[in-house]
Formats: structure tokens, C-alpha cells, sequence
């Protein structure tokens, strides 16, 4: 199953053949220490939701992220290229989450409908990421949020991951956090950490209760970001 989108030229990478593999990561101890990490980080710069709130999650995949978005409280609408991860996504959280094909530099959304917008490990693979952040500003209302998570280029293991030519993260236009911040600044207010497993689950563990969610540090492999409209 394709998507007529995937040979537009809209994405960097096809996902679709990974889509069967894409979730096997999240079950090993690496991806799960990273997985919880960035959750982590990702509730404490976005927070649950005060109210019914709608939250559209561009480049959704699988609904890994859609899923836990659900499991914040938010109602969330997920939208990818991908009709191979779409098809995972409607099977495995369907109940949860309501899945949707479209294009992230032509959103199929009325202005101002949600009340937030995500792109999770989407950016860094956009032929046109810059077109796709002022389509998500579009359809957040005044007051909402755009919430990024991407790959960072500064992080030694996605510098030693770009040296060796691995894919997909070689196909990618991977984000340093001072070009993603330059990138955000025009939309609103940006809060930004770059979140870091070692730091976590590392044999010398901070207190992440007294966590600064506008860390400055810039060694994590995956920026968090938020942005007020």
C-alpha cells in the first residue's frame, strides 16, 4: 500500500518499507531509555492539557508519539505521508487516535483548528521543513503551541551516525539547536532541551525533579522545543 504523496518529493525519505520494522526499536534497552527520556522532556516543556484540547500530529508514523499524546489527554488527529504507517497507526491506535494520509506543506486543516501542533522526528526529513512549521502555525489557534522534536546534529551519536552514512539519518537535513531556535524565533517565544539519556539512566543520575526544562545544553541526541503562537 502507497501513498500518492510519497514520490512528490515532499519527504526525503520513503518510510514506507520501514513502516513493519519502525516499532522494534522502541522495545530494545537503547531505544527505551530514549524513549522514556524524550517523553520525559516532552511533558515537562509541554505539559497536559487543562482542558479538551486538539492536537495534530504532523509525520505521525506508526502513532508511536500520537499515542502517548492520547494518553496526555489531548484529542489527537494524526497525519502522515506514509499510507504504510498509516495503516499501522489506524490498527494499533485507531481507538485513540484519528489517523489521516496528508502533506505537511499543505495541510488538509482549517485555520486556526487545533490548539496544538507536533511534529515528532519530522523536520530533519522535509524537503521543505520551513513551509511545513508556517503550515502547522496556520492551523494553531492564537495561544497554542507548536511542539518539535528532532534529531540533533550536534549530538555525538548523530555526528558518528551522519560519518558512517547511516540511514535514514544520512538522507536527512539533521537540526543543530541554535538552526532550529533561528527556525522557531519568528512563530513565538521558543523553550528548547536537548534531551540526553546519559543523563537519565547514566551511573551518575541527576534529580530530574529539579530539572530545568530551558537546559541549555546542547549534547542530547533529540531537541525538545515548544513555541507559543
Amino acid at each position: 500500500m502507497s501513498s500518492p504523496y510519497e514520490t512528490r518529493g515532499h519527504s526525503l525519505v520513503d518510510f514506507g518499507p520501514l513502516a513493519r520494522e519502525y516499532n522494534r526499536w522502541y522495545a530494545t534497552l537503547d531505544g527505551m531509555k530514549h524513549d522514556a527520556t524524550q517523553k520525559a522532556d516532552v511533558l515537562r516543556i509541554l505539559g497536559r492539557p487543562c482542558a479538551p484540547s486538539r492536537l495534530l500530529d504532523v509525520g505521525c508514523g506508526t502513532g508511536h508519539w500520537s499515542c502517548f499524546f492520547a494518553s496526555l489527554g489531548y484529542i489527537v488527529t494524526g497525519m502522515d505521508l506514509s499510507t504504510n504507517m498509516l495503516e499501522i497507526a489506524c490498527k494499533t491506535h485507531g481507538r485513540s487516535v484519528d489517523c489521516c494520509a496528508g502533506n505537511a506543506n499543505r495541510l488538509p486543516f482549517e485555520d486556526a483548528s487545533f490548539d496544538v501542533a507536533a511534529a515528532m522526528a519530522t523536520l530533519e526529513f522535509l524537503a521543505d521543513p520551513a513551509g511545513a512549521l508556517r503550515e502547522m502555525a496556520r492551523c494553531v489557534r492564537t495561544g497554542g503551541h507548536i511542539l518539535i522534536g528532532t534529531l540533533n546534529r550536534a549530538a555525538p551519536l548523530n555526528r558518528r551516525r551522519l560519518a558512517e552514512g547511516k540511514q535514514p539519518y544520512a538522507s536527512g537535513h539533521l537540526l543543530s539547536p541554535n538552526a532550529l531556535r533561528e527556525m522557531l524565533q519568528p512563530i513565538g517565544p521558543v523553550r528548547m532541551a536537548a534531551s540526553d539519556p546519559d543523563r537519565v539512566f547514566g551511573p551518575e543520575r541527576p534529580d530530574r525533579s529539579s530539572w530545568d526544562p530551558l537546559d541549555t545544553s546542547t549534547e542530547g541526541p533529540f531537541i525538545v522545543a515548544v513555541v507559543q503562537r
